[in-house]
């Protein structure tokens, strides 16, 4: 069997998808398959797909409901024992992350089903703004408040979707975090300690703080909807700097905001983020 499906959804993604599917191409590990799930793109996607399709075990280009709608019809073609989601605009950190993955997961299970790494976040000019990831006990302390697994570090067994179904296509940005609820409320997750797996480029600053709260707002959906009924402290300061931020850029503007809040960070001890990313 595939050790690894890697599965791409995509819509309208011309300006990065080469890159992407060359760094999945490019891993050294050989028991892979890459998967792309077009929704139907109107730009150039489609014929960059159609470039790459001698090396894609799949692709299909329709219109489908949304991230999680994609995700879950790649689901239904792959054939790897796990699973990983790349980003249309995110990389492999290098050629061999999937090379130090394997013996990871090939031992983790059956005793744990969730396995993820560190997640490089960029800014402009592709400098490391920030390294996602920690080790499992303390991102299990934070899971009641927010996505404290970094996504685009996450390696799922396939066990996972025969037991608790696919994801919920009627959260936006939120069902990664609904669907590892499931799970890891009451199970284990492992920490691939010195594997960074993928860098991610940050959003740009129009509109930032506002999709921050909505997704703030399907975090909190899916607490509901797993037993989590008072909001956790730590999600209450989120939102409400979410909300502080929103309001600033409204007053100040973006550039003026974002350099406010940088200043924070920097009183925090913490490297200036929300100026430097695009």
């Amino acid at each position: 069997m595939t050790l690894i499906s890697i599965i791409v959804p995509t819509f309208n993604a011309q300006e990065t998808l080469a890159r992407c599917l060359d760094s999945a191409i490019a891993q050294t590990l050989p028991e892979k398959e890459i998967i792309v799930v077009d929704g139907g793109s109107t730009d150039g996607t489609l014929e960059i797909i159609r470039q790459f399709s001698t090396h894609l075990a799949d692709w299909s280009s329709e219109r489908d409901g949304g991230i999680y709608d994609a995700a879950n019809k790649g689901l239904r073609r792959a054939q790897g024992e796990w699973i990983y989601f790349l980003g249309a605009d995110d990389l492999f950190f290098n050629d061999t992350v999937l090379d130090q993955m394997a013996p990871i997961l090939r031992g983790s299970y059956p005793n744990v089903r969730v396995v993820y790494g560190r997640v490089a976040m960029l800014g402009r000019n592709d400098e490391v703004l920030v390294v996602l990831g920690a080790p499992w006990p303390e991102s299990r302390k934070h899971l009641d408040s927010y996505m404290s697994l970094p996504h685009q570090g996450i390696f799922h067994h396939r066990s996972l979707f025969e037991e608790h179904g696919e994801f919920d296509p009627t959260y936006r940005t939120g069902g990664d975090y609904e669907f590892l609820l499931r799970e890891l409320l009451h199970r284990e997750a492992l920490f691939a300690e010195g594997v960074t797996v993928a860098t991610c480029r940050t959003g740009g600053q129009s509109g930032r703080a506002s999709d921050h709260i909505r997704l703030l707002r399907e975090w909190r959906r899916a607490q509901k909807q797993h037993g989590v009924r008072m909001p956790p402290l730590r999600w209450l300061v989120a939102f409400g700097g979410a909300c502080l931020q929103r309001l600033l850029y409204f007053l100040l503007g973006q550039k003026a905001g974002a350099g406010l809040f940088d200043f924070v960070r920097g009183l925090l001890g913490k490297p200036p983020y929300w100026s430097r990313i695009q």
